[in-house]
């Protein structure tokens, strides 16, 4: 009797055997979860940074291609300006690519010397005039328009994001257009600026327009 009381009264003590099994579950369920991260880990690097070339003989992709004078950007000027002079000319913008593209057209000046001499220009893109010059584009209406051109780079025609927006230009494969750019010394502007240099630059960017609503 005194065996049977001392039996329910003791507990049973785990054989170490079983403990070390139970040790060793639960550490093979650590490592198999991180087993699991780092395979989830990988694969998503690799979904990320994966690339696959395609060969000529399966896929032949687009291109988009705006020249601007054999050139994105177009850098225009006129030596020996006076107060109330315009100056005109022809910046030929055609599309090399394979697809058809839009375009937007942005513009940045810088000045040579202290004076703001490109705060005081005015500045006027037209499209589709016979004969860019004052007579020229005398009943046209510009498709981009400033007065007073900062030395940061703004919009002037359509919208250099990504996606379908007013203003934006678009130009079928191997088609072009010339835009005639009219530049202006206000009749107002004073001796400050006399002998003062600035250099306007437009900068045009193309996006393909299919599947790019």
């Amino acid at each position: 009797m005194d065996d049977l009381i001392r039996e329910m009264i003791t507990p049973e003590r785990r054989s170490p055997l079983g403990v070390g099994r139970r040790r060793r579950l639960t550490a093979t369920a650590l490592i198999v979860a991180l087993a699991a991260m780092g395979v989830t880990s990988l694969v998503t690097s690799a979904l990320f940074t994966d690339t696959e070339p395609l060969s000529a003989s399966d896929f032949q992709t687009g291109t988009v291609d705006i020249v601007a004078e054999h050139s994105a950007t177009q850098t225009l000027g006129a030596p020996n300006m006076a107060p109330g002079d315009t100056v005109y000319g022809i910046v030929p913008v055609s599309n090399g690519g394979s697809l058809e593209l839009r375009y937007a057209i942005e513009v940045a000046a810088t000045n040579s010397q202290p004076a703001d001499l490109a705060g005081e220009l005015s500045l006027q893109v037209y499209a589709g005039v016979a004969t860019c010059s004052s007579a020229g584009v005398a009943a046209a209406t510009p498709i981009g328009s400033l007065n007073g051109i900062p030395t940061t780079p703004v919009t002037l025609v359509g919208n250099p994001a990504i996606g379908q927006d007013a203003g934006d230009r678009v130009l079928a494969a191997g088609l072009g257009e010339n835009l005639c750019v009219a530049v202006g010394l206000p009749l107002a502007t004073d001796n400050t600026y006399q002998d003062t240099q600035a250099e306007v630059t437009l900068t045009f960017l193309a996006e393909q327009t299919v599947n790019n609503d």
